[in-house]
């Protein structure tokens, strides 16, 4: 029994869509972190671009192309299998992949060192179009931060709080893995402390003198993880934005850094267009 294949009519408005998709997957996934291997529930986003002579996208087709990651460890060479997949079954000009899950990393206390896990958000995204693949990872990094001006006026303490580090950017290379635990570590030690888990008597104490003696605003820490950006070499452009959700205020402070708006030429609009398909 033949059926009719719907999607694959002519459509006669001429408008081609740059992203036709699904979102989200759920899956299971292994990730190859410098050879440790992590288990992780993932949430998975494929769109491929649809020809304006063309009704619609084989929906299957990418789920089809996206179901081998659940039977391989995530490496940047498998994300690229994937789109490459997508590409070749739809015959699209471009796919965009947006794998998004939480790593758990086993992280031990400043001074007893017993250890205990800390969530970390991270998302990797590629891709695959006419000019190359392009390749890029989202980190959203717990930190503390304490305020300057509060340690300033007062006569003791100082108002301390937990903020959120997101970072956007597009990788230059990438090698055998994505390097997550290193980059984690870098960014998380831009606050004025880092996020724990398990923290003992002695180790609060440590945490909290180290974050008081080390007070930050949010543009100190964006402008501390641009410089970490620029100097590992690593990365296209980048977007960096840092949230305090502020102790003693009813509101937030945000501040935000976006490297394209500076970059000449600026980022391939393809890649840097899929960004709002992602969070945050």
């Amino acid at each position: 029994m033949i059926l009719p294949d719907t999607q694959n009519l002519p459509d006669t408005r001429a408008i081609a869509i740059p992203a036709v998709g699904v979102t989200p997957l759920a899956m299971p996934l292994r990730i190859d972190d410098g050879g440790d291997i992590h288990h992780v529930s993932a949430t998975v986003a494929l769109y491929t671009s649809l020809a304006g002579d063309r009704k619609g996208t084989h929906l299957s087709r990418l789920v089809e192309s996206v179901m081998p990651l659940a039977d391989a460890v995530l490496t940047p060479r498998s994300l690229r299998a994937v789109l490459a997949e997508a590409r070749g079954r739809l015959d699209a000009d471009e796919a965009f992949l947006a794998v998004q899950f939480r790593y758990d990393m086993r992280k031990p206390a400043p001074v007893s060192e017993l250890t205990g896990y800390v969530p970390y958000d991270v998302g990797l995204i590629a891709l695959d179009g006419p000019s190359g693949v392009e390749e890029g990872l989202t980190l959203n990094v717990p930190i503390t931060t304490l305020c300057p001006c509060s340690k300033a006026i007062s006569q003791y303490g100082a108002h301390n709080q937990r903020g959120r580090l997101f970072m956007t950017a597009a990788l230059e290379e990438t090698g055998r893995t994505f390097s997550l635990g290193a980059r984690v570590g870098a960014l998380e030690a831009l606050g004025s402390s880092p996020v724990f888990s398990l923290l003992k008597r002695t180790d609060e104490k440590e945490v909290t003198e180290r974050a008081y003696e080390t007070p930050k605003f949010v543009e100190d820490v964006v402008r501390d993880a641009v410089l970490w950006l620029e100097a590992e070499r690593q990365f296209g452009w980048y977007r960096v934005r840092v949230s305090n959700d502020e102790s003693i205020h009813a509101h937030n402070a945000v501040a935000l850094y976006d490297s394209a708006r500076a970059l000449k030429p600026r980022p391939r609009p393809g890649f840097y267009d899929y960004l709002d398909l992602i969070s945050p």
